[in-house]
């Protein structure tokens, strides 16, 4: 019982303070980036640890083709968010679908965002960021990658495979 006064305690709380992300200063959600920010590492020291840098990133890096505000936390796909300047990356991935006839199928590892698939393959993500980096040498970047869905025993195999 105190659990559940807390729950709506909270929800009430919240909703009443009207606080939400997007009303903030800080909040952005263009489907093009404000400028070109393709090789701003180039400039940077070499003698500077990776520790001392605060990289950009994005949450949830993959989610921008599915799903509306529920789902998707970006606008900008993996490769106009690299030319934005953001270097770290928030990979989640997953093999399954609930929906059978959706394309998230088979051996391949998926962008998702919960269960929800968002419909590109880690091996184009992959593919992206060599791309980019072939381009832009003085660039690198830091990514997270997570199971997010569905039961895979042999998931660092699977992710090893399609980063050699």
């Amino acid at each position: 019982m105190n659990q559940l006064f807390l729950a709506i305690f909270l929800l009430v709380a919240v909703a009443r303070c009207g606080v939400s992300a997007d009303r903030t200063g800080a909040y952005r959600n263009h489907a093009k980036a404000a400028e070109e920010n393709s090789n701003w590492m180039a400039a940077l020291s070499d003698d500077v640890s990776l520790s001392a840098w605060s990289l950009p990133g994005t949450h949830d890096t993959g989610a921008y083709n599915f799903g509306g505000e529920t789902t998707e936390t970006q606008r900008m796909n993996v490769e106009e968010q690299l030319k934005a300047g953001i270097r770290a990356l928030d990979i989640r991935l997953g093999v399954s679908h609930l929906n059978l006839d959706v394309q998230c199928q088979g051996p391949d590892l998926w962008t998702f965002h919960g269960i929800s698939c968002q419909f590109q393959r880690f091996s184009d993500i992959l593919s992206s960021i060599d791309e980019f980096l072939v381009e832009h040498p003085g660039e690198m970047i830091v990514m997270r990658v997570k199971k997010e869905n569905g039961n895979i025993a042999n998931f660092a195999s699977l992710v090893e495979a399609e980063m050699d």
